[in-house]
């Protein structure tokens, strides 16, 4: 028997249909999305360490933590980290101060001549990596690490520490190795010449120095050789000639400022402690390049930090700008000229360096070169008072601790005699833990606090000069390279501009895929 159905009721069952299959469409997509976002085709290799213990920082630690939490948890990655060994005491950090770290100070305030920094009590313990750890960051290790590539997968090549500056050529720094080791960039050269020639590598070094590492765009590293064909792109925490931040024993990530952070946090949303990042799709494409990262990170990075990547290498390798053209190019001129990820961070440094006008970029060179009359004065009346500041703190100090002295040896002659001391020590500083919080040493405590300040508020000066300075130097070069740019696309020269055309492509590659929250 047949069932009349009405129209009405035919359409709306039509209607159900079409938005359950609708729906289901749109899920499978989303799916299909998160998984190809988790799944996306990487592998890394991180190295990180000093090349001893009194040079592997927290900090170091901290990023490779890092990188391993930003990850998609399916890469393959090769992890090189100090000695290799889990249950080896190799990171040092900064440690609160408790009641037996007090009466060492007290201790050595009493009878050491030398004040010691108030601030310095480290400690190292076992690393913390969230990860498995393949072996030591050593030169063994690295080479074997790039020799293991074998897909035409894109590769994240990634290095925290410290570098070492060659002084017979800057073009040729080096990263620190575990053990006293080096590695130069011609051997980093040497390990990417042998990887598949399809695989595209980014390259991200923080260590100090490591601006010199873009020079893995030529043959064997070295600048004078021709350009190496692989998709390749590097983002450096510094120029070759310049320092680095970032190698704290400070255990608060919260509180770090250097490249790694800034960079990596643009790149997929998320910083070390887990904030959002967000408003770096600078060009509006939908997602991140390490352009942007980069550019985010040269506006955003608190620290003396100078950026460069490959980019700006092959610019200032082969393209050439006249001293007149960086003078009477202006500000707006060169604004139309940048792109957006440019033209954030030209906007950015500038306003943080409160300079206004088409002349702003001369303005940056006399911050660089602190040349100002006016500003020059300034500094040397500050420094004069706090001179006199400090003077008047340290005699205060001295003072204190003269009559804390006489105290110590009138309780205890013996310790007059230096190699008393030693044996009585244990004894004493047990009496001091005892003491440290009432009122028997509260004087020179407050003495030595006083003097403290004060060198830590010129300590900070100091630092906020510099890290001014490292500022205007990045505004400075990031001019220089738009017009370097602009010179080049102005250019005849079809072969050059073809090449870097690709070497943006490269820099503008997703350097990792965005991540909800860290793990």
């Amino acid at each position: 028997m047949f069932h009349f159905v009405e129209p009405e009721n035919i359409m709306k069952r039509l209607s159900a249909l079409f938005c359950a299959a609708t729906l289901l469409a749109f899920a499978v997509s989303h799916i299909a999305l998160s998984q190809s976002v988790s799944r996306a085709p990487l592998q890394a290799i991180l190295v990180g360490g000093g090349p001893d213990i009194d040079n592997n920082q927290a900090a170091i630690e901290g990023n490779i933590r890092y990188l391993n939490r930003l990850l998609p948890p399916q890469t393959p990655r090769t992890v090189l980290f100090a000695d290799g060994n889990l249950q080896s005491e190799t990171v040092l950090f900064d440690v609160e101060s408790d009641a037996r770290d007090r009466a060492n100070r007290l201790w050595k305030m009493i009878f050491d001549s030398k004040r010691s920094d108030p601030d310095a009590w480290v400690s190292s313990r076992t690393p913390r990596l969230n990860s498995r750890l393949n072996g030591a960051s050593n030169e063994k290790n690295v080479a074997q690490a790039f020799a293991q590539v074998r897909s035409s997968t894109p590769l994240l090549a990634y290095f925290t520490g410290h570098g070492g500056q060659n002084e017979r050529d800057s073009n040729n720094n080096s990263y620190n190795l575990w053990g006293d080791k080096e590695l130069s960039v011609r051997e980093l050269s040497r390990h990417i010449a042998r990887l598949p020639r399809q695989t595209p590598v980014t390259l991200v070094m923080v260590q100090c120095y490591s601006g010199a590492f873009g020079n893995v765009l030529f043959q064997d590293g070295d600048p004078k050789k021709p350009l190496v064909e692989r998709d390749i792109a590097g983002f450096f925490a510094a120029t070759n000639d310049r320092m680095a931040a970032g190698c704290t024993s400070e255990v608060n990530e919260a509180e770090y400022h250097d490249f790694t952070s800034y960079f990596f946090a643009a790149a997929t949303g998320r910083d070390r402690v887990g904030r959002a990042a967000t408003g770096v799709d600078f060009n509006r494409d939908g997602r991140v390049g390490g352009d942007e990262a980069f550019a985010y990170a040269l506006a955003r990075d608190r620290s003396i930090d100078v950026p460069t990547n490959t980019s700006d290498v092959f610019l200032r390798r082969f393209v050439q700008v006249a001293s007149s053209q960086r003078s009477s190019t202006r500000w707006s001129q060169l604004r139309a000229w940048a792109t957006p990820s440019q033209r954030f961070a030209m906007d950015e440094l500038s306003k943080e360096l409160k300079l206004s006008g088409e002349n702003r970029v001369s303005q940056a060179r006399r911050l660089v070169s602190q040349s100002g009359e006016s500003s020059a004065l300034t500094q040397m009346r500050e420094a004069a008072t706090s001179v006199l500041n400090q003077s008047e703190a340290q005699k205060l100090y001295d003072q204190a601790r003269l009559v804390a002295r006489n105290q110590v040896l009138a309780r205890w002659p013996a310790l007059s005699k230096t190699g008393e001391r030693a044996r009585l020590k244990a004894f004493v500083l047990r009496n001091f833990e005892r003491e440290i919080d009432d009122e028997t040493w509260r004087e020179l405590f407050e003495a030595d606090a006083a003097l403290t300040t004060l060198q830590n508020q010129q300590a900070q000066k100091e630092a906020d000069a510099e890290n001014a300075q490292a500022h205007a130097l990045r505004l400075v070069r990031m001019c220089d390279s738009v017009l370097l740019r602009h010179n080049l696309q102005s250019s005849s020269n079809a072969r050059l501009k073809s090449r870097f055309a690709r070497l943006l492509r490269a820099e503008g590659r997703t350097v990792l895929p965005p991540v909800a929250q860290l793990r």
